[in-house]
């Protein structure tokens, strides 16, 4: 059976030991959604997720059109 991470997002300053910063940015997580086809989604601690998975989860973004995604970037549609 295959299983979804979904990290909780979290920004604010009180940031716990052992936490882990999100895709190389401003945000980090100390847990996450399992998440399972046809199932109700279940918490979990970092502990759980596959390294192959956490390395996806926090590696750095790259660039997109010269804008860095090391920090929000927002974008309108008239």
């Amino acid at each position: 059976m295959t299983h979804y991470y979904r990290p909780i997002a979290m920004a604010d300053a009180a940031r716990p030991e052992g936490a882990v910063t999100l895709a190389g940015g401003w945000g980090w997580f100390d847990r996450v959604e399992v998440l399972t086809r046809g199932a109700a989604p279940v918490g979990g601690s970092i502990d759980q997720v596959p390294t192959d998975v956490m390395q996806r989860l926090t590696a750095p973004r790259a660039d997109i059109a010269g804008l860095t995604m090391g920090r929000p970037q927002i974008m309108g549609i008239l």
